[in-house]
């Protein structure tokens, strides 16, 4: 078989190893980023513009007649339409606009090629009438002379014009749906994204154009090179843009779809750009592009103007919306360098629903501790006078009946003062202080019957701890008496603080509250915390539970565990010191 090289088989060849690298490079990525759905389009629609630039090339360098004529038929029979198949598909994946794509329109899709591809099978001339060869050349391009060769002269019949008018159709709507999606998302893309993609669009359309209009004569079409445009366009758009740094979709879903408004202003305060939500907050006028802070935020521009100078800690917006009110945490950064800013970037965090919460706590706290109070009044009251009565019969009943009675009515205030110390320390603490742990933790022992028992301070001198006096207080008292509570006879306590590791040099991270007596089993360990959980006939089971709930209110946390002498120990660590004092490696647990 005789084979010649028209100027047109560079171009091609060119074009072709563009199209074949390109979607190799593109499988790779495939395999390595996940499924994304038009970076699949841009495999395929590189590897159908492989099959039409190798047909064409076939057909150009070959000298037969009847392979010439098998080159255009399988190119307009088969290739040029996967290729705007394929194109299509792209610009609807990469316009997120693939819903559209179903079976039954991809069967319909293909049984147009495969019906072309039936006639010209059974009538090799169904598209146009072959007339023979026609010679052409010598030529020089660009300094390369080409020798003389042979093209297939044609006689275009009505199917092929069908066949023109229906790629066309397809490959304008391919554009239309790209172009309408880089409109709808100019402020979304990035400049050189949406050039790389509307030049990539319009190429194959424009070599057309040039062929039509003359320009350019058919022996030098340009279409293979417009494929070749096309494949670099649409690859910068999808390797460059959208893989290997911001997808336009994963940017819509992550500022445009935010419910929290968010505005761009550049390094005049002018805005350039903000989402939804922000604009529905302010209501803002159509053409909101380069708007003032003043002209874009109204009545909120004196607060915007204030946050922008520098938010301090805790600065909250609250927006009148209706009969309702609206709070936002503002957080503002710099866009570009800090020598060298090319704008801000400001956020309002909602903070309406955790605004509701906080005051709907802190009503619920109010009227737990108002009721509280007055159960603890009101069952106090009858109490005491229950117990003078009580005194006055003492000698007229049995010693061992009034201990009884003694003991009963001391239960009871002790869980009078449990359940209101439980309703107290359950509350969110909000003041806190420099608190000095060792004078919490002596303080606490006068608080209970430490008769026959031993304490032993552990904590150096001036260790301060962030904490709630009174709370810090009652943890103590609580540990205290349920260690002599659950040991029978003398107990000796250690309080202590916990170190970081046991190198030489250890640093405070909590505190430890332990005891000789019996220690909790490890089954029961789970349950202790748990409000009205007793091992004792005469507790109250909240102690534990109250010592729980002030570890909870801190933010700290609690364990237990064996001390070194087989007792309860238990560990509060999450605690914040003031000072990080070194623990003597000597000294610690």
């Amino acid at each position: 078989m005789a084979v010649q090289l028209p100027p047109r088989v560079p171009l091609l060849v060119g074009s072709l190893l563009l199209t074949v690298v390109l979607a190799a490079y593109g499988l790779r990525q495939y395999q390595r980023r996940g499924h994304e759905s038009a970076l699949l389009a841009f495999i395929a629609l590189m590897i159908a513009l492989s099959s039409s630039l190798l047909t064409e090339t076939f057909l150009r360098i070959v000298t037969e007649p009847g392979l010439k004529l098998l080159g255009f038929n399988a190119l307009n029979a088969i290739g040029i339409w996967l290729s705007s198949y394929s194109f299509l598909w792209f610009a609807l994946a990469y316009s997120n606009t693939t819903r559209w794509l179903n079976r039954w329109l991809a069967g319909l899709a293909l049984a147009i090629p495969l019906g072309l591809t039936m006639a010209v099978i059974v009538a090799p001339e169904f598209l146009y009438a072959a007339n023979g060869l026609v010679t052409q050349g010598p030529m020089t391009v660009l300094g390369v002379t080409f020798g003389e060769w042979v093209s297939l002269d044609r006689t275009l019949k009505q199917p092929f014009f069908a066949v023109v008018l229906g790629v066309s159709a397809i490959v304008l709507s391919a554009i239309g749906i790209l172009g309408r999606y880089l409109l709808q998302h100019r402020g979304d893309l990035y400049t050189g994204q949406a050039v790389a993609v509307g030049v990539g669009a319009v190429s194959p359309l424009l070599a057309v154009g040039l062929l039509v209009a003359g320009i350019v004569p058919p022996e030098l079409s340009v279409t293979g090179v417009a494929y070749g445009v096309t494949a670099v366009g649409f690859a910068v758009g999808i390797f460059r843009y959208r893989l290997l740094d911001i997808t336009p979709m994963g940017r819509q879903q992550l500022v445009a779809q935010l419910t929290d408004p968010v505005v761009m202003f550049d390094a005049d305060g002018r805005v350039v750009d903000c989402n939804p939500a922000a604009r529905a907050l302010v209501s803002a006028p159509a053409g909101w592009h380069g708007l003032s802070v003043d002209d874009f935020f109204g009545s909120l521009s004196d607060d915007i103007q204030r946050i922008l100078r520098g938010p301090s800690d805790g600065d909250e917006l609250s927006v009148a919306d209706g009969t309702t009110t609206r709070y936002f945490a503002p957080d503002v950064s710099t866009i570009g360098a800090d020598h060298s800013p090319r704008g801000r970037l400001l956020v309002l965090r909602e903070i309406t629903a955790q605004k509701h919460r906080e005051r709907e706590l802190k009503r619920q706290n109010e009227r737990l501790d108002q009721f509280a109070s007055t159960v603890s009044h009101d069952l106090q009251n009858p109490l005491n006078v229950a117990y003078g009565h009580l005194q006055r019969i003492e000698d007229d009943i049995d010693d061992e009946q009034f201990a009884a009675i003694t003991q009963a009515h001391d239960r009871m205030e002790r869980l009078i003062d449990d359940l209101l110390t439980l309703a107290q320390v359950g509350q969110t603490i909000e003041d806190t202080d420099e608190v000095d742990l060792a004078d919490a933790a002596i303080a606490a022992t006068g608080l209970v019957d430490l008769t026959d028992c031993d304490v032993a301070m552990a904590i150096p001198a001036t260790t301060t701890v962030i904490a709630d006096d009174d709370r810090l207080g009652e943890l103590f008292e609580n540990l205290y008496r349920n260690a002599v509570e659950h040991t029978d006879g003398a107990v000796t306590l250690r309080v202590g603080v916990l170190p970081e590791s046991s190198d030489t040099s250890l640093h405070q991270t909590g505190f430890f509250v332990e005891d000789t007596g019996c220690g909790i089993p490890e089954s029961e360990r789970a349950d202790i915390f748990e409000h009205g959980y007793t091992t004792t006939t005469d507790g109250t089971g909240f102690g534990l539970s109250i010592v729980a709930d002030i570890v909870d209110a801190h933010g700290w946390e609690i364990t237990v565990t064996d001390s070194a002498a087989g007792g309860a120990r238990f560990e509060i660590t999450g605690v914040e010191f003031v000072t990080d004092q070194p623990v003597n490696a000597e000294a610690a647990p």
